[in-house]
């Protein structure tokens, strides 16, 4: 589980979390980034249960202020050359039970004026990064791959306004669309992120400008992830198993074994084993929601076998759900972060299944400040 830590050399300036959550992004720029370099974070949401997790793990303070209205003043007084950002997917989520109503969703002003306060403000971020949801920069999955023009038609208006915005700044943008999988975490949550610098920095790889691009930043394997040693990415035949993330000791099946209630759709449970090397998206509705919302956990031996046509058959797997602890380990936080004791289990799912993977994005944020 031992890795080499390959750091960004970049003084990077102090940091601009949008939408902060549990503090992903936070993680993620720690992994990234030297650590003989205290760095300042300033962070905004307006989630009281994400700012009491957030605070609990990093002891700051995170600023209640609702950003469809912030002032550009705020963006210049915090002066910081990185801005990252995980803004509400809601408006461009593909699920089901999504309006898809992009732009004129309400939850997308946020961004909006996110936007709008990049054009005015003075102190211009060096760097930025967004994350969210593949549909929000292009509404048919078959555009993967196609260059901007080429998807203008199909391409969300949230996602041509930032980037329209971007490229009349001077930025360079490159574009992702990818999963923990990809990078040998067996989880999978596909998602979009967008990467720019101000000129004249330029990308590594300019060539992977202006094509959206499937496959992580080449040389990403020589990047190791300090502090997430049992998070961290692996490849090929050390591709990790879900055991690499479970809880040392079982947790008990009292608190989290599947409920009679939900037991009778089980043959809609995503079923895996500890020696799997992926499982489902864990989203805010897990635990709650029996098809969609993420795997369980077979804790019988493997030999254990339903019978795919008896719902009862499923009682000798002896199923749970994955714990909170698991699932971050999945997302990767480390062992440390933990949430307050005051806070319910169904409320730790939700702000999981809201939050991001912060290996993949600690592994963008080395790329884009190279």
């Amino acid at each position: 589980r031992s890795r080499v830590a390959v750091m960004a050399a970049c003084d990077t300036g102090d940091v601009l979390e949008l939408f902060s959550g549990i503090g992903g992004m936070r993680t993620a720029h720690a992994y990234a980034c030297s650590s003989e370099r205290r760095y300042r974070y300033h962070a905004f949401d307006i989630n009281e249960a994400a700012n009491k997790v957030y605070e609990h793990n990093f002891g700051d303070r995170v600023s209640v202020k609702n950003l469809d209205v912030v002032p550009v003043a705020t963006f210049d007084a915090a002066a910081c050359d990185t801005w990252l950002m995980s803004p509400p997917c809601q408006p461009y989520n593909s699920c089901i039970m999504s309006k898809k109503l992009g732009a004129s969703d309400s939850r997308a002003k946020s961004l909006y004026n996110v936007i709008t306060a990049l054009e005015k403000c003075t102190h211009k971020p060096k760097y930025l990064l967004l994350e969210n949801v593949k549909g929000f920069n292009v509404l048919d999955r078959a555009q993967l791959g196609k260059t901007f023009s080429q998807t203008h038609a199909q391409d969300s208006q949230t996602h041509q306004t930032l980037v329209s915005c971007l490229k009349l700044l001077g930025y360079s943008i490159q574009e992702f669309v990818l999963s923990p999988s990809d990078f040998g975490i067996p989880n999978q949550r596909l998602r979009f992120f967008l990467l720019a610098k101000a000129a004249p920095l330029q990308f590594s790889h300019p060539e992977l400008c202006g094509t959206l691009q499937t496959r992580p930043p080449p040389g990403f394997e020589a990047f190791g992830i300090r502090g997430a040693e049992r998070c961290a990415s692996a490849t090929g035949e050390h591709r990790h198993t879900l055991s690499c993330y479970l809880d040392d000791s079982p947790p008990s099946l009292e608190t989290f074994g599947i409920r009679p209630q939900q037991m009778k759709k089980g043959l809609l449970f995503d079923i895996v084993l500890p020696g799997a090397t992926s499982c489902n998206c864990f989203t805010k509705g897990y635990s709650k929601l029996v098809e969609g919302a993420g795997s369980v956990l077979q804790t019988a031996p493997p030999s254990v076998k339903p019978d795919p046509t008896d719902v009862s058959s499923l009682d000798a797997l002896h199923l749970r759900y994955f714990t909170p602890a698991e699932i971050a380990r999945l997302h990767g936080f480390t062992d440390t972060f933990t949430f307050p004791a005051s806070l319910a289990l169904r409320k730790q799912y939700q702000l999981l299944g809201n939050s991001l993977n912060c290996v993949v994005v600690a592994h963008l944020i080395h790329y884009m400040y190279q």
